[in-house]
């Protein structure tokens, strides 16, 4: 399994909005275009690539994740995750996220989310979702075929990393977009949903809400 990790394993977005509203401010930048490129998934570089002057862009990054670092309040695991993530213990899995490093280890350590071995984070790849650099990057360091990997993401420029790099998505709160535009063969509406056993990923049928039927990855 490849997982997201703001927006689908944390709850960052009163933060990331913050952040994002806060260095438009600072740097000229019309606040809703930044508010909405913060919440596509893709990295914050590539976000003020088109924003900015090269030079600028750089400093609008470093102030960005100077924000993002010191901006706490508020983040909190998601529905379900703090679960999946004790039953993901002992197998092979990887979070693949458009924060930086340092930013990853901050919200990270905060709401207790312990990191596996395999992390890809903005400074390990040239270009972020939706990409599938990471996600490919991930299964390789894995050592997995990426066609045998389950990927976890809330974005669509997530959603549309992880099947452009050939995995099978589930979108965590996504509706019918997630499947009709950007490709997701799954959608649940929290992690909660989501349970994983003895090397059974288990999803609820949709979109049929009245279902009992469950099937089996």
């Amino acid at each position: 399994m490849l997982l997201d990790v703001d927006g689908t394993l944390i709850d960052s977005a009163a933060s990331i909005e913050w952040a994002a509203r806060t260095c438009a401010e600072e740097f000229g930048i019309d606040v809703g275009t930044l508010v909405e490129a913060s919440r596509s998934g893709c990295t914050s570089r590539q976000m003020f690539a088109g924003l900015l002057s090269a030079e600028s862009a750089d400093a609008a990054h470093a102030r960005l994740e100077e924000l993002e670092a010191n901006a706490l309040a508020g983040l909190r695991m998601t529905a379900g995750a703090r679960r999946l993530m004790r039953s993901l213990e002992g197998h092979r899995f990887a979070l693949v996220t458009s924060m930086t490093r340092r930013v990853m280890a901050v919200r990270g350590a905060r709401v207790g989310l312990r990191l596996p071995g395999v992390t890809v984070t903005a400074d390990d790849v040239v270009t972020g979702k939706p990409h599938p650099e990471g996600y490919l990057l991930a299964a390789r360091l894995l050592g997995v075929d990426i066609r045998d990997c389950v990927v976890v993401e809330d974005s669509p420029d997530g959603i549309t990393a992880g099947r452009t790099a050939g995995a099978t998505v589930v979108a965590v709160a996504g509706d019918s977009r997630a499947v009709n535009v950007y490709g997701a063969q799954h959608v649940v509406r929290s992690l909660r949903s989501v349970a994983f056993a003895n090397g059974t990923l288990t999803l609820p049928v949709r979109p049929a809400p009245d279902t009992s039927h469950q099937e089996n990855m």
